[in-house]
Parts: structure tokens; C-alpha cells; sequence
């Protein structure tokens, strides 16, 4: 475990006015699958660490899907033609306009096309069969098996590539601007690529969920990360909160993109690195979006190893709550720094500490 201290965090405030989460609301409210995903207290865990509680938000049923990432694909895909078929109608756009004739014409033809480890893409490939168009889904060579057969399975045209999760990425950007289909990003450096901010707009869901859901504030959260879309959303969400809880972006030894560039104090990529256990974070250079979204707001940045969160999948098991490598990351960190003095100090961890935690996605479906 390695830990850096970012000392411009304290009291720093983003815009409030990045993201349109009534609109998010009001478009994934109307899916018949929506419903709130479950907000869990463990004061055992809790206990154990030293602190007064920890609250995990469980994402494993997410609209029908594995993760937190249906929130995102999908939403942008619908977001993105609601705007179209505001533009071309005149009139408000609602999900019911799925079947009508303007609709079905603006999505004739239309193929959407995204890189990914295995969540995203899934969003992706549900949100382009729900409104009758059509996927292109790049993935890496380290994907497992059953999530490229769960993206088949949802309709996805899947095309493997050399490489690692960034290589899956340009090439989904190359053969969009080849062949003229629409990429949806969860990453980008375009800050006028409004794909990845529609994706970080559904994400702010489950940020926006919790706050009706709990009535313990928090003093911390430990937010995983890959390119940093989770932890942007919640950030953007929950740095108005008095007081404004510490936020601890946690990652992959292997994958450290966000640590390194912290501690450059700008965005930097990293060089690849063997595979751990937390495929689903590793990723070799941030998104600017959430970038820019994290680094003036984060207390710290932490890196954990693959056992380290492999024992954290355990622990969780043992409370009733079954996730993988990635989805425990949040759970990893807090429970390395809260053990350890030096990093419990740079987080600010204490006895009265209520630490929330967002477990990613459910178990392996090998």
C-alpha cells in the first residue's frame, strides 16, 4: 500500500452545474428495472478498523446488469438521441418516444461503438438494443471469456484486441472515425466530447440515490478507480456536503494513473504493466473530465496490491456482501489505511470516522 497526500484538497469546490442529474433521474426513473440498489451497514467491519461505521452501496443489481456502469453506457446513448429528437421535434424528449416514427428513423442504420473491460461495453450493448441500433464492442486480450460471451449475449458485435484497455480505446476511436459509427467514451481528453460527460451524468445516479438513502453523513469515502469516472461522480455530488467528507481515490499497484499524476500535479500516462487481480481498474492514464473533477477535491490517493484486495473480497464474503477484486477496492483501501498509523493519519481516520464505500460489481460469472 502506498498512500499521497493531496494538500491543495482542503475546502476546494468544483462547479456544481457539471452535470444535468435531473435529467439522468428523470430518463433512467422511467426504465422498468430501475430501482434504488441497497445501502448496507457494517459496524463489525467498522469495528474492527477502528472507525464508527462503514456503509456499503451494493451495485451488483444494477438495472438488470453487474455494476454501477449500466448507469453510464446506456444513459448516454439515451441521452445523447433525446437531445437529437428534442432538436428535430421541437418538443420534450421521454422514453415512450422510443416507438415513434421520428424516433425509429433518427436510430436507422445507427451503430454504437465503445472499448472496454467488460461493464461498460455491457451498458453500451443493453442501451443500443433497448432503443433498436446496433453495438461494436472493442475489448482487450486479458477480458475473460465470460464477459466477452455476456456482451455477445446482449447483442454485441465483439472484436478483440492486442493489448490492454488503452489499445482497446484507440482502436474503438479509429474505426468510429472510420466508419462513421458513434463512440461512447467513458474517457476522453476532448473536453467538447459530451458522450463522456452524458456517461459521468448517469453515474451521478447512484450518488444522488445514496444522499436519500442514508442519514449518516460521511466523514470519508473511498472511491476505486480506473480512468476515474466513479469517483468524479461522487465527488461532483457529494463535495457540497457540510462538513465535505475526505475523498481517498484508490487503485491497482499495477495501475497507479491517478497516483502518478497527482503526484506530478498534472495528467500523466503510465507504462503498462503485468495483470492483477483488479482487471476491471486498470487503465494507464485518466480521464481529463474526471481529472479535473478530482484532483482539486481528493484528500489522498492510495494504491493497494492484488492481495491486499483479494483479502478484502474475503472479509466481505464472511459480512454477506460478494464482489471481485475491483468491486473491493473502495474496501481495500480503507481497510490497509485504517490499520496502518501513518496512512490513518494522511486520511484524517478516526473513532468517529463513517467511511462510505462503493462495492462496483458483483462476482465473477465464470
Amino acid at each position: 500500500m502506498k498512500i499521497y497526500s493531496n494538500s491543495v484538497a482542503e475546502n476546494a469546490k468544483i462547479s456544481e452545474t457539471l452535470f444535468d442529474t435531473r435529467k439522468a433521474y428523470d430518463l433512467i426513473g422511467s426504465c422498468p428495472l430501475h430501482q434504488p440498489t441497497d445501502c448496507l451497514s457494517k459496524p463489525s467491519l467498522a469495528k474492527a478498523l477502528g472507525i464508527k461505521n462503514v456503509i456499503f452501496k451494493i451495485e451488483n443489481q444494477r438495472l438488470g446488469l453487474t455494476s454501477f456502469k449500466a448507469l453510464g453506457g446506456a444513459y448516454a446513448i439515451i441521452r445523447l438521441l433525446g437531445s437529437r429528437f428534442e432538436s428535430i421535434t421541437g418538443t420534450p424528449f421521454s422514453v415512450s418516444d422510443f416507438h415513434s416514427s421520428t424516433f425509429r428513423e433518427l436510430v436507422a442504420d445507427t451503430i454504437f461503438t465503445a472499448a472496454t473491460d467488460g461493464n461498460h461495453g455491457l451498458s453500451v450493448a443493453a442501451g443500443a438494443r433497448a432503443v433498436g441500433a446496433k453495438a461494436v464492442i472493442f475489448v482487450h486480450e486479458r477480458v475473460p471469456q465470460y464477459r466477452v460471451q455476456r456482451l455477445r449475449d446482449k447483442g454485441a458485435d465483439v472484436r478483440v484486441v492486442s493489448g490492454v484497455f488503452d489499445d482497446a480505446v484507440a482502436e474503438a476511436s479509429r474505426q468510429a472515425k472510420s466508419n462513421g459509427w458513434i463512440l461512447v467514451a467513458d474517457t476522453s481528453d476532448d473536453p467538447e466530447d459530451l458522450l463522456p460527460r452524458f456517461v459521468l451524468e448517469g453515474y451521478t445516479i447512484l450518488a444522488d440515490e445514496w444522499l436519500e438513502q442514508e442519514t449518516q453523513t460521511p466523514t470519508h469515502t473511498f472511491l476505486q478507480a480506473g480512468v476515474g469516472g466513479l469517483a468524479a461522480a461522487c465527488i461532483a455530488k457529494w463535495q457540497s456536503l457540510s462538513p465535505q467528507p475526505a475523498f481517498v481515490i484508490v487503485e491497482p499497484d499495477e495501475a497507479p494513473a491517478l497516483f502518478e499524476s497527482a503526484r506530478a500535479g498534472e495528467i500523466r500516462s503510465i507504462p503498462e504493466q503485468d495483470a492483477g487481480a483488479m482487471e476491471m481498474l486498470e487503465c494507464y492514464r485518466p480521464s481529463s473530465l474526471a481529472w479535473d473533477i478530482i484532483a482539486p477535491v481528493a484528500r489522498a490517493f492510495q494504491t493497494i496490491s492484488s492481495i491486499e484486495a483479494q483479502q478484502a473480497v474475503r472479509e466481505l464474503a464472511d459480512v454477506g456482501i460478494a464482489t471481485t477484486p475491483s468491486g473491493a477496492a473502495g474496501y481495500a483501501g480503507l481497510r490497509e489505511a485504517a490499520m496502518d498509523t501513518n496512512a490513518r493519519k494522511a486520511c484524517g481516520l478516526n473513532a468517529d470516522s463513517v467511511v462510505w464505500i462503493v462495492i462496483s460489481e458483483g462476482p465473477a460469472q465464470t
